[in-house]
């Protein structure tokens, strides 16, 4: 009897290891989660210019690694500090998508294979995917997924319901630099989350690896994970709840714009893309109204060097973020 159960166990290992597979590897399939997540493969993120990576694997097969302004980068993850490195959860705009059953935010990741065929294999699968939130006091550095985890909170995890995988074929769309797989996550899983704290992704290619004559391990390249960079000029965020909104107004006199219904202190935050405060201004207001706020006037303005700034922006109980593009 013992040897027949171990025979029985040994039968269902496999459909209990990988309870759920999303297979993308055809042009344009989607999957929308039981845990609210939605994936894509090879879209395209309408209205913005460029993609900035944070995180890049290397191709060994199987590779794990997560990202962090630690050097040496543990544990696969490679690359300087302009593709691997700490990401704010500033940096991260909301996106709005519309289906049948209305409107929804999320806050995407944009996954580049970059596989080749030159040994056969252009298949890859993404196997684990966990995103934590880390205060911004805890600074971006964390050397381990272990001090991540110390130190911060599960915000969320593909594999939360349901042990899952995710297939894809890095040659539908070629070459570096493509969104081979888009990731969009429900908002709320970051709900209460200041723009200076620290968001770190973990992700494990790899091991799948053969499915019928498909083969999912890493055969070329690298694996590299990025966020959307707005448009140059302007962004508008507004709070529905409030009625408030806010506008970023380019042109010769860059600044801020903002409409407040009421009374009350409005304060605003510009940080650095490693999540520094680089300049704080605040005021309180008898009246609401529409107020300019030009770029010129914020403390260290002079001391800005050109690149991107994520702003926060707060009156009474609302809040507004997002990117501002400095040029000098």
């Amino acid at each position: 009897m013992k040897r027949i159960l171990l025979i029985l166990l040994a039968c269902l290992t496999p459909a209990l290891a990988r309870s759920q597979t999303i297979d993308l590897t055809t042009s344009g399939a989607t999957y929308s989660g039981a845990d609210g997540a939605r994936w894509y493969q090879g879209t395209t993120f309408a209205g913005s210019t460029s993609f900035a990576p944070f995180l890049r694997i290397m191709a060994l097969g199987t590779e794990q690694g997560f990202n962090t302004d630690f050097r040496p980068l543990p544990p696969d993850a490679v690359g300087t500090l302009v593709v691997t490195h700490s990401l704010t959860f500033g940096s991260l705009a909301p996106r709005i998508l519309t289906d049948a059953a209305g409107s929804y935010r999320f806050y995407s990741l944009f996954v580049d294979v970059n596989e080749t065929s030159t040994s056969g294999d252009s298949y890859l699968s993404l196997d684990s995917l966990q995103v934590y939130s880390v205060p911004a006091a805890s600074g971006g550095g964390l050397s381990s997924m272990a001090a991540v985890q110390a130190a911060g909170a599960l915000r969320y995890d593909m594999d939360a319901l349901g042990n899952q995988v995710v297939l894809m074929d890095g040659n539908l769309l070629l070459g570096s630099g493509s969104t081979d797989l888009e990731i969009d996550i429900p908002a709320s899983r970051f709900d209460g989350l200041a723009a200076g704290d620290f968001i770190y992704v973990w992700m494990y290619f790899g091991r799948a690896g053969t499915i019928s004559t498909r083969k999912y391990g890493s055969s070329g390249g690298f694996e590299e994970v990025r966020y959307a960079l707005p448009t140059t000029g302007v962004e508008e965020t507004s709070s529905p709840s409030t009625g408030s909104w806010l506008r970023v107004v380019g042109g010769p006199s860059p600044g801020f714009r903002y409409y407040v219904p009421g009374p009350g202190r409005t304060s605003l935050t510009l940080y650095d893309v490693h999540g520094r405060a680089v300049s704080f201004t605040s005021s309180n207001s008898g009246s609401g109204g529409i107020r300019e706020l030009p770029l010129q006037s914020l403390p260290n303005a002079s001391t800005l060097g050109s690149g991107i700034y994520f702003y926060e922006f707060r009156w009474n109980g609302a809040r507004h973020m997002g990117k501002v593009a400095v040029l000098k």
